[in-house]
């Protein structure tokens, strides 16, 4: 359950914090490279041994800019985003310390501390309710990074 390479000095992308079920925070997974994926099968970066699970339920990636981006790989599982179930093949912007559900498991995304991004939306702010509506097919990183290509999606607001 790492979501990184073992070069001691790689800079933190983000966190996958595990909430246990008591709801309190359980082990806090570094990521140090730009994709992890979640799902029942040993090859994940994350493993969830549940059968509500499937082998390859979803994946963070991490785009250049430092925004993280969640991609909903199951066609017979559910992943959900604070409340929020996602399509397969979705992809939805991560937010910092947003919960995802993954089976019964439930983790939480976390910025690295000092990053931009690693600020918590109020409820009721309308900024906190945006998601990628146009479906794709991958994610909009790019492994290894490059710059060719590019991101082009339509992002709305959701209510």
């Amino acid at each position: 359950m790492i979501c990184h390479t073992t070069a001691a000095a790689m800079k933190v992308l983000g966190n996958v914090v595990v909430i246990k079920r008591n709801g309190g925070d359980g082990t806090a997974y570094p990521m140090l490279r730009a994709s992890c994926s979640i799902g029942r099968n040993a090859d994940c970066d994350i493993r969830v041994q549940l059968n509500s699970v499937s082998q390859q339920q979803c994946r963070i990636d991490v785009d250049p800019s430092g925004k993280a981006y969640l991609t909903h790989l199951s066609h017979n599982s559910q992943t959900v985003v604070n409340g929020y179930t996602l399509a397969p093949d979705e992809v939805f912007l991560l937010r910092h310390k947003q919960v995802l559900s993954v089976g019964e498991r439930q983790f939480r995304w976390e910025y690295p501390e000092g990053s931009t991004l690693a600020t918590t939306v109020s409820i009721g702010d309308p900024s906190a309710d945006y998601k990628i509506l146009v479906p794709v097919v991958k994610s909009p990183v790019l492994p290894p990074f490059s710059q060719k290509g590019g991101f082009n999606a339509l992002v709305v607001m959701v209510k």
